[in-house]
């Protein structure tokens, strides 16, 4: 989506520079968006802890670290001028998320 719209991806940034960078942080709907696509990653990853799916991590703070190696990656493919190659991380960042979030069991 972020490739396809490369000018709605820079005025997303833009907001969360905003946001990240005020010196009075106020609620807003861009906020409120953000906070509602980290809140259903945390419920399913609350979920896949509690079915031990995953090893017992932080939901919240998972959560928040995966929302913001994907924007980071999203940048990345978006900002960048030479041989990105999206398949390629895309896969590299899904296998480090799910190799840091295996249990246990699973390594």
């Amino acid at each position: 989506y972020f490739l396809e719209h490369r000018d709605f991806f820079r005025m997303y940034v833009a907001a969360v520079a905003r946001q990240i960078t005020s010196a009075k942080p106020r609620a807003s709907e861009f906020q409120a968006l953000v906070d509602r696509q980290i809140g259903r990653l945390e419920q399913a990853i609350a979920k896949a802890v509690a079915r031990r799916e995953i090893r017992h991590v932080d939901p919240a703070s998972a959560a928040q670290a995966i929302f913001d190696l994907t924007r980071g990656f999203a940048a990345r493919a978006v900002m960048s001028d030479t041989g990105f190659d999206l398949q390629r991380e895309a896969a590299f960042v899904s296998a480090l998320v799910w190799k840091g979030l295996a249990s246990a069991r699973s390594k």
